[in-house]
């Protein structure tokens, strides 16, 4: 929405400072972005790079600048800062991003995915970091469907904040079913066939639609 973003961002700007002038602020520090630089192949970005914002917020965090520094004066003193997302080493990337990524996904797309290569992680920390941001988990690495009841990081039932798990890998190569079945294991189905999610406010639904019956298997 341009026209809100316009407003939030830029419009109501300039009167904010004016009346924390007015109030008798002594030190104005002014939270801008490092976005506004936009992406750059320099090595090194420093305030002399050129302002090349990539969207409507970067652009107007760049345009209020300037406002401000207009109402600098004897007792009124201005600061401009563009922190970035990650300055050096950072254990973590930030998730205010990520969800507004998957957000943006899922209202442009229909869908959003996470990627994580498990091979690099260590399974607690891969559900940690869920955890904190998902309901649900698909997998589809193994050739079969497979659902299981909510979990905790240890595998222990926990149907108020765990997390449900699907395997879903009945697209392709031949099924099989599993040489070892996890406690948590509710369904097993060998057959071909494709996942139904419904997903609504505060739940979802599923449906496992068998590929050669076509009627619902679990």
């Amino acid at each position: 929405d341009e026209k809100l973003s316009t407003s939030v961002n830029l419009d109501a700007f300039e009167p904010m400072v004016m009346a924390a002038k007015k109030a008798g602020v002594k030190r104005f520090i002014y939270a801008s972005s490092s976005s506004v630089y936009g992406v750059s192949d320099k090595p090194d970005v420093t305030e002399d790079h050129p302002l090349v914002p990539l969207t409507l917020y970067n652009k107007y965090k760049g345009m209020c600048e300037p406002l401000l520094w207009k109402h600098q004066a004897p007792g009124f003193t201005c600061v401009t800062i563009r922190p970035a997302t990650v300055c050096g080493y950072s254990p973590r990337t930030r998730m205010d991003l990520s969800v507004n990524i998957l957000t943006n996904h899922a209202v442009n797309r229909g869908k959003t995915s996470i990627v994580l290569d498990l091979a690099q992680e260590k399974g607690r920390s891969v559900f940690t970091r869920l955890s904190r941001s998902a309901d649900v988990v698909i997998n589809g690495h193994d050739h079969l469907y497979e659902r299981f009841s909510p979990y905790d990081q240890d595998y222990r039932p926990a149907p108020d904040r765990g997390l449900f798990q699907f395997t879903v890998g009945t697209g392709g190569a031949t099924p099989y079913r599993p040489v070892t079945k996890a406690p948590n294991s509710e369904v097993i189905i060998n057959r071909f066939g494709v996942l139904k999610l419904t997903l609504q406010p505060g739940f979802f639904e599923w449906d496992f639609i068998d590929a050669t019956t076509k009627t619902s298997a679990d």
